[in-house]
């Protein structure tokens, strides 16, 4: 479904919040901050509604989404070895 014309807005509208990610996917908005992953790089990132960015996990194999346990643990799918993780490693499930 395309969106009208009238609510289309022009690419010379946008302009970028954060610059420097290499393949960032699956954007949240989650406790007052932006969360993504970036999948070449291997990080997690928290951005600030400033555009400050923090480092949350590195050396990841490929991360993709992102989730939250209902008390507050950061989830992270970990794409190459087909799990589900927990920052610091801790494996929740695999499909291997």
């Amino acid at each position: 479904m395309q969106a009208s014309r009238r609510n289309r807005i022009p690419a010379e509208a946008l302009t970028p919040f954060v610059r420097g990610l290499i393949f960032p996917e699956d954007p949240r908005w989650h406790n007052g901050a932006l969360w993504c992953s970036d999948i070449a790089d291997g990080k997690v990132l928290r951005i600030t509604a400033g555009g400050e960015v923090d480092v949350i996990a590195d050396g990841l194999l490929r991360p993709s989404g992102l989730g939250w346990l209902p008390e507050g643990q950061l989830l992270v799918v970990a794409g190459r070895d087909a799990s589900i993780a927990a920052p610091g490693g801790r494996p929740l499930g695999s499909s291997r």
